[in-house]
């Protein structure tokens, strides 16, 4: 009954949604396209979501052991995506000035993050939550630079939240020139001043694959990712 379920479905579903992968029944190898949508432990089933928004539910013991192994781990994947809220707030440092010989005074701050990590689970303790996070940093000079981390939170009871420190990067603001030459003076006027753009936050897994991000400011998550991507230029052949 579960494995005609599977075969009415097989071979002819073109498939276009995120995270969509074959799957394959053991016993005469009948194929279906879709995404794991959620998982019954209890029951032993796991339904997927077809092209056209369609679901199907069937019992995973009926795929081969690879689809099965690849469900167990998309349970414990999101098992730990779902206990877990993240939340990141700027932090600043301390504020200075650096002088280059008599010629210029750049004013300087510091600047990071302070996560919090919160377990919303009602009941059991997280033994591990690895986290990565990624500061995206615009240079006067108009170059992106991220200043990455990672650090795991130990034994997160259900209900606490404990944080975690990005530390602080270095930013120069703005610039004044202390020397009466005109081309001193003109690069201090176009100075734009470093820029902090905001932080990418991640859960990870064993692989340190990512399994639930947040983006810190969120009105710029778009120009964050982008900065996190490699340039075209880097990847053309």
């Amino acid at each position: 009954m579960v494995a005609s379920c599977l075969a009415a479905m097989t071979l002819a579903l073109p498939c276009t949604l995120l995270d969509a992968r074959q799957f394959t029944e053991k016993d005469g190898g009948r194929t279906l396209e879709g995404r794991v949508e959620s998982v019954n432990p209890a029951q032993g089933t796991v339904t997927l979501r077809l092209a056209g928004n369609r679901t199907v539910t069937f019992k995973h013991e009926i795929l081969v052991e690879e689809d099965v192994e690849y469900i167990m781990e998309w349970t414990r994947k999101s098992a730990l995506a779902n206990s877990v809220s993240l939340s990141a707030n700027r932090e600043n440092g301390q504020r200075g000035v650096r002088k280059v010989g008599e010629t210029y005074e750049y004013r300087t701050e510091e600047a990071g993050y302070r996560i919090a990590v919160r377990n919303t689970a009602n009941a059991g303790t997280l033994d591990e939550v690895p986290v990565n996070w990624h500061i995206v940093i615009t240079r006067a000079d108009g170059n992106t630079e991220v200043v990455s981390g990672s650090e795991t939170v130990k034994f997160l009871a259900a209900g606490t939240t404990k944080e975690v420190s990005t530390g602080m990067v270095s930013l120069e603001t703005s610039c004044k020139s202390i020397s009466s030459c005109p081309q001193c003076v003109d690069h201090a006027k176009s100075f734009r001043g470093d820029r902090l753009e905001g932080i990418v936050v991640e859960i990870v897994n064993d692989d340190d694959e990512a399994i639930k991000d947040i983006v810190v400011p969120s009105n710029r998550e778009r120009q964050i990712r982008q900065a996190l991507e490699p340039a075209a230029e880097d990847t053309a052949s």
